[in-house]
């Protein structure tokens, strides 16, 4: 059994710390880009992001319906195009409903 000596004990020591220190230094700066650009984003730019979500909320859609009557085999029709308009809303978000609801669309 050989026994290493002292001065390349050292040697291997210092050659550890030095790559936990190197190691360590670079965790500290990927962590510190990270937290600035959070800190950016959600600070600095919240403004932007508010407003983002405020347009996000209303959001228009048309569906394309006309296809057609549709008869059974002795020519009544069971099924014809007719526009049918829906509304959803959530109660939380709506300051008084009773008004909103009494008024015309």
């Amino acid at each position: 059994m050989e026994f290493k000596s002292t001065n390349t004990q050292e040697t291997e020591k210092e050659v550890f710390f030095s790559r936990v220190l190197f190691c360590s230094l670079v965790i500290l700066i990927l962590a510190s880009i990270i937290f600035t650009r959070l800190f950016y984003l959600m600070v600095i730019e919240s403004d932007d992001y508010k407003l983002r979500s405020a347009n996000n909320t209303i959001r228009t859609q048309s569906v394309p319906a006309s296809r057609g009557l549709i008869f059974d085999r002795n020519g009544d029709i069971l099924a014809s195009n007719e526009p049918v308009f829906q509304l959803e809303m959530i109660p939380e978000q709506v300051i008084d409903i009773n008004k909103t609801l009494r008024e015309p669309c």
